[in-house]
């Protein structure tokens, strides 16, 4: 089942470097920390959408901080740690789907109102 899990991450196009993934009882993730929140982030975005919708601004406004923090570790500003790529692939992942549900339901919208 590992090692399944591990192609799945592989086909998410996760880089799966073991310096930037968890690890649980001696077992690395099959995905890193910030594609482990994006993961979680688009679980949760699912009911929470149903209970809370909002504008779509505010979904793309919660994708800033795993943006920010992806381009200051790339040019060299600082250095990123799992716990934050972890929280900031979250708030992208719960954004990310939930962008789409919204765009899914305005289409649906459109097509039933003719």
């Amino acid at each position: 089942m590992y090692d399944f899990m591990l192609k799945l991450g592989k086909l998410s196009r996760c880089h799966q470097r073991e310096d930037r993934s968890f690890f649980w009882n001696g077992r690395k993730f099959p995905v890193c920390a910030r594609c482990t929140g994006i993961f979680f982030g688009n679980i949760v975005a699912v009911p929470l959408f149903f209970i809370v919708s909002q504008d779509i601004s505010f979904y793309l406004s919660v994708c800033l901080p795993l943006v920010v923090d992806g381009l200051t570790q790339y040019l060299g500003w600082q250095t990123s740690t799992n716990k934050r790529r972890f929280f900031t692939g979250i708030f992208a992942g719960y954004g990310i789907c939930s962008l789409y549900i919204k765009i899914l339901c305005i289409i649906i919208n459109i097509i039933i109102r003719g």
